[in-house]
């Protein structure tokens, strides 16, 4: 890799790392599932990439591990949790949510769909933050007669990662997890 952040697609089917992650992604927002802390840190996806841009040098870097694959899958970013903290909205969800569900022993894949049910449960239920850019006053008197000030249009891409471990010390790591490279020589998705 040379120290930029490119535009490739993830490998599939072999062990060799692309440049693949949050630095190529269309999302608008990023949830980050943390099991440890039972919530959800959610936040602008251009904050975290700028972020990651200003600190980069600073930054540690990691690989992260499939079970049944013998080395990295993926390299990523350790984003201290504090550097972040200005942008985050923390979601805690309750006990009933679901998450002893989860656990360490899952794969990948298993966690990723558990962390997507969370974020949906939590989008359903109202606790789930969007940015707007887009409302507007209503202009019709007929439309504002009805009960209607303000009407929200709302088109958000969102990217659901399971950060297990994700948030402050000591029951988590004190970073969230910003992969950069990845493989799938499991073709799991």
């Amino acid at each position: 890799m040379d120290g930029t952040l490119g535009e490739m697609k993830p490998a599939r089917n072999n062990t060799t790392l692309v440049q693949y992650g949050i630095q190529n992604e269309r999302s608008d927002i990023r949830a980050h599932v943390s099991v440890v802390h039972r919530c959800i840190y959610v936040f602008q996806t251009q904050d975290a990439i700028a972020l990651l841009e200003k600190h980069r040098e600073e930054l540690k870097k990691r690989p992260a591990y499939q079970q049944g694959v013998k080395g990295p899958t993926a390299i990523g970013y350790l984003m201290p949790y504090y550097f972040i903290l200005p942008y985050i909205r923390v979601i805690t969800l309750p006990a009933h949510w679901g998450w002893d569900t989860f656990s360490r022993e899952l794969d990948t894949t298993e966690k990723g769909k558990r962390a997507v049910q969370c974020v949906q449960w939590a989008i359903e239920n109202g606790h789930f933050p969007l940015w707007i850019r887009n409302a507007k006053e209503a202009e019709a008197k007929d439309i504002q007669i009805q009960g209607v000030d303000i009407i929200v249009h709302c088109h958000k891409r969102i990217q659901v990662k399971c950060d297990y471990s994700a948030g402050p010390k000591p029951e988590g790591t004190g970073n969230l997890f910003f992969q950069v490279e990845e493989c799938n020589p499991l073709a799991k998705h």
